[in-house]
């Protein structure tokens, strides 16, 4: 039963009949023009009241009723007055009945609520295709624009000489488009993004050189299929949005992979959704045999993952996974690019080479989503190995601050552990939100490839604590502060003069506002 069928009766045709009958009686026409059934008074009833359900068309039946009970009344004022008494008594009672079923309306089950927002979908996307041309041009249908831009101060203070401090205005910059076939079960899109250069573990921009034009560059560009023939499963083809599972310790907020990436998410199991995803991304592409000169092999990387997210109940929810990334030929990247083989940004390097020649890393990524007094907290444990890391030579030390070098130990080691704590506090959704949050983390050197580790907080062999605040100024305005205080994990006694500020312990600040659209 539609509960608008019964207000549109109840609130229309009730007090019409009473409006009726009064103005009838104190006419003296009454009864001369009278409805001469309860058909009458539906014919001239709205609309939703000639197709109400069956109950709501007895109520209906009961007014009509009392408007003829009127109408047999005579012209004595008493008559008149015993049948204004006994219609305002049906009236009465004809109220209570019509409050009561609205009350039943209110108590349906989730499953018909459910039916009743599905059948409400429906009419609306039908509305939408009958008033397509008059929405737009049919290219816009399933065409959503994103994108933000954010202001940012940076300080960075380091704690040794040989560096100096440093201080820079930047901006970023970030747009695109997703575009949607839904009969083919396939979307689309790209995003444009500043950046100073290719490293793709930043798109920020520095203000400088002059008021010169700053480059864009493409940050994603990918299609992904969902056929729904198999709900659940995913596939991912391009340069696409990071798919793992994982935290900054291992990826850069802005990396992008490029390659191809499967996932299936079991729906079967309510609460209890379990997930496996594989995938493979280039990193390299290398020049076909040439002149009897035969190329390295290009560098891969394959990656396959596990685990299930879980809501446990209504505020809490658990996510797991296990990923194995296994980075091969990775060693001939840092030949040919020179931002990697400078200082490989914390990874070991022989001869000015990166001593890895493959990377094979298991990664366990936990978050647990829960409230305390409504306010949303999000707690989070990272820890990854390289299973395939090197022994190192003794000759290389630990850095102590404020202690010298000490020998870390007489025989060969490893450093092939990198582990990340952290939390968050509160959330950024709308104007007056705030948020904390908060990170301890531990990356030995040869843990990660370094190149794609957090940027801002040292890539890898650092160790170190991040703080950050946010507050939305407005829904789409947020300010925000971050501070990183890190420092180097392992060091040689020469490494310094030779490395420069990865080896400092080192302040940084960042100031930002940030604006969506």
């Amino acid at each position: 039963m539609r509960k608008g069928a019964v207000q549109g009766v109840g609130r229309g045709v009730l007090p019409g009949i009473g409006i009726l009958s009064l103005c009838f009686i104190s006419s003296g026409a009454w009864a001369a023009t009278a409805p001469e059934s309860e058909a009458v008074v539906l014919a001239a009833a709205p609309e939703e009241a000639k197709t109400a359900p069956e109950e709501t068309k007895v109520v209906a039946a009961e007014g009509a009723k009392a408007a003829a009970a009127a109408t047999d009344a005579k012209g004595d004022p008493e008559d008149l007055k015993g049948a204004l008494a006994a219609e305002k008594q049906r009236n009465d009672a004809l109220e209570k009945r019509m409050a009561d079923l609205e009350a039943k309306m209110g108590l349906q089950t989730p499953e018909a609520q459910d039916a009743r927002k599905a059948e409400i979908r429906g009419l609306i996307d039908q509305a939408l295709l009958e008033n397509k041309d008059k929405l737009g041009p049919a290219w816009m249908s399933n065409l959503k624009f994103s994108g933000d831009l954010r202001l940012r101060y940076e300080t960075d203070r380091r704690s040794s000489s040989g560096e100096p401090n440093d201080s820079r205005a930047r901006f970023r910059l970030r747009f695109g488009f997703e575009k949607a076939w839904p009969q083919e079960d396939l979307t689309v899109g790209f995003r444009l993004a500043s950046g100073s250069n290719e490293d793709p573990t930043t798109t920020n921009q520095t203000m400088d050189s002059m008021f010169s034009k700053k480059p864009i560059w493409i940050d994603q560009a990918w299609a992904k299929w969902a056929p729904k023939c198999v709900k659940g499963l995913t596939v991912t083809a391009g340069k696409m949005q990071n798919p793992f599972v994982s935290s900054d310790m291992i990826w850069d907020p802005d990396i992008n992979p490029e390659g191809l990436w499967a996932e299936y998410r079991y729906p079967g199991l309510g609460p209890f959704e379990p997930f496996v995803g594989a995938g493979i991304f280039t990193l390299g592409a290398f020049p076909s045999t040439a002149n009897g000169v035969v190329p390295p092999q290009n560098p891969v990387l394959d990656a396959y993952d596990a685990g299930f997210r879980w809501n446990i109940t209504k505020d809490v929810k658990w996510t797991n996974a296990t990923t194995f990334y296994n980075w091969s030929n990775i060693d001939t990247e840092y030949i040919r690019y020179p931002f990697f083989n400078a200082n490989s940004r914390g990874n070991t390097i022989t001869g000015g080479m990166f001593s890895a020649k493959s990377v094979e890393q298991v990664n366990l990524t936990n978050v647990v989503d829960f409230q305390v007094f409504n306010v949303p907290v999000s707690v989070y444990g990272d820890w990854v190995k390289n299973v395939d890391a090197s022994e190192l030579p003794d000759t290389q030390k630990r850095y102590a601050p404020k202690k010298g070098f000490i020998a870390l130990m007489d025989g060969p080691n490893t450093r092939n552990e990198a582990w990340a704590l952290g939390f968050r506090i509160g959330q950024n959704k709308k104007k007056g939100d705030f948020s904390f949050r908060y990170k301890y983390g531990y990356i030995e050197s040869d843990a990660t490839v370094a190149y794609f580790a957090e940027s801002d907080f040292g890539y890898g062999n650092r160790k170190g604590n991040v703080f950050g605040v946010q507050y939305n100024i407005t829904d789409y305005m947020t300010a925000g502060f971050d501070l990183f205080y890190t420092g180097p994990i392992w060091v040689s006694p020469t490494a310094i003069k030779q490395n420069g500020p990865n080896y400092e312990h080192q302040f940084t600040g960042l100031f930002d506002l940030v604006w969506k659209f």
